[in-house]
């Protein structure tokens, strides 16, 4: 019996492991892939009227003092008739633990109707700090301006 139940325990995870491993990035829901498998360049977040694509993230430096930094950019794309308000949340896992976070806004933190942008952001960190990211995880929203 305690097999059979281990045995059942085992394929559930390995399903929902797969089923994770399959798992397209949602609007307003947090998105993680491993960087050694998965380049971020791939991950876009498409909704009804709007998308977040060419995300890029990299090890750098900060626009202002030249301090290293881990930065990210994404094109982020309004299809609809109605403002948005919009942000991007990163962090980097190392195992359970956190190596970076970042929130990307566009410079105005709106996207107007009908038009493209880009949201930007960064962390000051230590050099190498983006390889020591073993899970990658990436949270994309936005509301209609009232």
């Amino acid at each position: 019996m305690n097999r059979i139940f281990a045995s059942i325990i085992i394929t559930v995870a390995a399903c929902t492991a797969a089923m994770a491993q399959e798992a397209k990035p949602q609007i307003g829901e947090w998105y993680c892939f491993d960087p050694s498998k998965e380049d971020a360049r791939d991950v876009q977040f498409i909704g009804e009227t709007w998308r977040v694509n060419n995300i890029n993230i990299k090890d750098g430096s900060s626009p202002l003092l030249s301090n290293p930094a881990v930065v990210f950019s994404a094109s982020i794309a309004n299809r609809s008739e109605t403002t948005l308000e919009t942000s991007i949340e990163v962090l980097g896992l190392d195992g359970e633990t956190p190596v970076f976070a970042i929130s990307a806004r566009p410079i105005f933190p709106t996207v107007n109707a009908n038009s493209s942008t880009e949201a930007q952001g960064h962390a000051l960190s230590e050099k190498g700090t983006l390889k020591k990211a073993t899970k990658i995880c990436i949270r994309a929203i936005a509301f209609a301006q009232k």
